[in-house]
């Protein structure tokens, strides 16, 4: 029986999202489980701040853990401004979950109605493992696969096997696992978290481990050590060492954060109070802890070997394509960190992603009645006003031979409310400068949307995705913007360089000659001009343009580099 219970339609601002999820969470686990989570909560030990608790608690239901974090928001005035990192990661997985038992629901694969359905969401443990299977079977159901649950009994398939999917005469057998973090890493950095607020110091806390901690003394050991580093700055020694780095109390511009072997990572915590003030968007008093293990990637692939193992048990007596979908969100990607145009974590965990790719491709040499093994990724977008755009979850398919694989893409809410599209367009511009690309992609878009006779969004979006190198889907965004004014000079220079990307160099100076004479001023045009001159060897011209260009503006940069390589090959 189909029984939709969040129309995505009339979510539009925070306060209906947030409103929304927890009627949802309440339909779905029933408010007598969550109150009874809550009060369990509520007689744990009180730290401060007492709300880092819940993170490493193993035995509450993770719905109470995501009402009590709709609440906080509520009483914030529906805020989203999300103090914890991890606070995004768990908003994260609550959309995740919502959007896409929400999309079974509406289809009526399951029936929350249904005994065994009711008493799998609500028990704690079998909750976890069912949360990915949903997040996975929402995939074949928005792809218009005939979807079922044979291990819930929920199906005329026999077997054990946690999905299968119909489409046409293709069957597909599916087993999900999760690689999950150890939950001493989680304790480690909400005690160091709690330790830094104690000591009032703004710091990037570095702990790299020889071992994983797995007992309450391994973590009193590594505080201990966290002392003398804190005065010290280093400390090295008993398997582990840790850096200290003070950060500033107000941080307004960039802050790029390196790490030694990122890869390694296996846990960030970040907290930080964030605000837009005369200065733009500001930090303060930011704490960061990152916790890595050398061995991490010998641990991972023992882990992972031991669910692939698992999961080619439960499979070898289905009859159709079968597929191992693992979670690696926990463990694998690049770290949340709030407000990611401040604070820059350096790349490195996603490299961890190949190496798991290697050897599971070897695994399925050795395992040919598997077809693919699937990884999962989610990944949360969020505007520079700090508000969730849309949630990704990434299926990255890994076979012996080379398959594309399926990307979920969850809009969640349009944002801003309400907004004027030259607004938005000008957000665009702002997101793209800060390397927020799908953010401005998404702001051009629904400029578009709104108002179909904006050139300026035609004119941005075709720049951006030039950039990126969509450069057919950019010429057709800025031919548009040519259709409604083919005297736009912006738009006639974009549509130039877009060209000479392409190598369609006698139509790119026809588009640059055509910006120069309708704005003789137009410095950028000249530049334009001069350079593609450049490339194709006319250098006495290109000389006499990227003059044209300084004369318009001397401080030009990149006219400037371009002059000094011309007068060094005219040997002026």
């Amino acid at each position: 029986m189909r029984q939709c219970i969040i129309d995505w339609s009339k979510i539009n601002d925070q306060k209906s999202l947030i409103k929304g999820l927890k009627a949802f969470l309440e339909e779905i686990f029933g408010v007598d489980l969550i109150n009874k989570e809550l009060d369990s909560m509520r007689k744990m030990p009180k730290y401060k701040p007492e709300d880092l608790y819940y993170i490493i608690e193993p035995n509450i239901h993770r719905a109470a853990k995501w009402y009590k974090l709709l609440k906080a928001m509520e009483e914030r005035g529906y805020s989203f401004d999300l103090r914890f990192s991890v606070e995004v990661e768990e908003f994260m997985n609550l959309l995740a979950f919502t959007y896409s038992f929400n999309e079974i629901l509406c289809k009526g694969v399951l029936d929350i109605r249904d005994n065994i359905v009711y008493g799998k969401i609500r028990d704690r443990d079998r909750f976890e493992s069912l949360m990915y299977e949903i997040i996975v079977a929402a995939n074949y159901v928005s792809n218009n696969f005939h979807v079922e649950f044979p291990d819930l009994g929920k199906s005329r398939i026999r077997g054990r096997m946690d999905i299968y999917a119909e489409k046409g005469a293709t069957k597909v057998y599916a087993e999900c696992k999760a690689l999950r973090r150890e939950n001493k890493y989680a304790v480690l950095a909400v005690n160091t978290v709690r330790k830094l607020q104690d000591e009032d110091l703004c710091a990037l806390v570095d702990i790299t481990l020889l071992r994983t901690p797995r007992t309450s003394k391994d973590v009193r050991d590594i505080m201990l050590l966290l002392d003398k580093a804190i005065e010290a700055g280093t400390i090295s020694e008993s398997g582990a060492k840790i850096e200290v780095r003070e950060l500033p109390k107000y941080m307004r511009k960039s802050l790029e954060i390196s790490v030694l072997k990122p890869r390694y990572i296996e846990y960030v915590l970040a907290s930080s109070f964030v605000r837009f003030s005369q200065y733009g968007f500001e930090v303060k008093e930011p704490k960061i802890v990152i916790v890595k293990h050398v061995n991490k990637f010998k641990e991972l692939k023992r882990r992972l070997k031991r669910r692939l193992h698992e999961a080619h048990g439960q499979l070898k007596d289905t009859k159709g394509r079968r597929v191992i979908y693992v979670d690696v969100s926990d463990v694998v990607g690049k770290p949340i960190i709030q407000l990611p145009e401040l604070i820059k974590l350096s790349s490195g965990p996603d490299i961890l992603l190949g190496e798991l790719e290697g050897f599971i491709r070897s695994w399925l040499e050795k395992h040919p009645d598997i077809d693919a093994i699937a990884l999962s990724l989610k990944k949360i977008y969020m505007d520079p006003f700090r508000i969730p755009y849309a949630l990704v979850v990434e299926h990255k398919t890994v076979c012996s031979y080379i398959a594309p694989g399926w990307t979920s893409i969850m809009g969640i809410i349009p944002m801003p409310p309400n907004p004027r599209p030259e607004i938005l367009v000008n957000l665009g511009v702002e997101a793209a400068r800060r390397g927020l690309y799908t953010i401005a992609l998404n702001y051009y878009k629904l400029a578009i949307k709104l108002k179909p006779e904006l050139k300026e969004a035609y004119n941005n979006m075709g720049r951006l995705l030039s950039d990126l190198g969509r450069i057919d889907e950019a010429l057709s965004y800025l031919d548009k913007a040519l259709e409604l004014d083919p005297n736009y000079v912006s738009a006639i220079i974009n549509k130039g360089i877009a060209l000479a990307k392409l190598g369609r160099y006698k139509e790119a100076l026809e588009q640059f000659n055509k910006a120069t004479n309708l704005n003789p001023a137009n410095a950028k045009a000249w530049y334009n001009l001069a350079l593609l001159c450049y490339i194709l060897g006319r250098l006495d011209e290109a000389y006499k343009y990227v003059l044209k260009a300084l004369a318009i503006n001397p401080k030009y940069g990149h006219a400037q580099k371009l002059k000094t390589i011309l007068e060094r090959q005219l040997s002026i």
